[in-house]
């Protein structure tokens, strides 16, 4: 254990530190919004809480790092599903070549599309054609 874990302080808390860097502020955040009402967590904490000199640097890094996260989740970030992706792929991809065979039909002055297509339809080939 001593191995992995290290002989002092310092060196379990680099250990903690790099294995989860977040573990500290989930705990204090933990603490800070669910059980500073809870009478049971309290009275228990103030019995049992052993006195822990804290630097100011680290308090201070500490308060950073929590305020980044409640702005990060106050911020009505939405997540879109793979599907909502994909469906939003496909309707970019229609109305682009909407956009694009429109362009062509405007651009056909002599109107030999029409004609090519008129010849398409009345071979009675199952092609989709669309009116302009």
């Amino acid at each position: 254990m001593k191995e992995i874990l290290g002989t002092t302080q310092k060196d379990v808390l680099e250990y903690f530190s790099a294995s989860f860097p977040q573990l500290l502020l989930q705990t204090y955040h933990v603490i800070n919004e669910h059980f500073q009402t809870d009478p049971a967590f309290l009275a228990f904490a103030e019995r049992n809480a052993p006195q822990v000199p804290v630097s100011d640097r680290c308090m201070a890094e500490v308060s950073q790092r929590l305020s980044y996260a409640k702005e990060s989740a106050s911020r009505n970030v939405s997540v879109q599903s793979h599907g909502d992706l994909a469906r939003k792929l496909q309707k970019d991809r229609y109305d682009d070549f909407n956009r694009f065979e429109r362009r062509i039909w405007e651009a056909d002055e002599g109107g030999s599309l029409s004609n090519m297509y008129s010849a398409i339809a009345g071979s009675g080939s199952n092609l989709r054609i669309r009116d302009h």
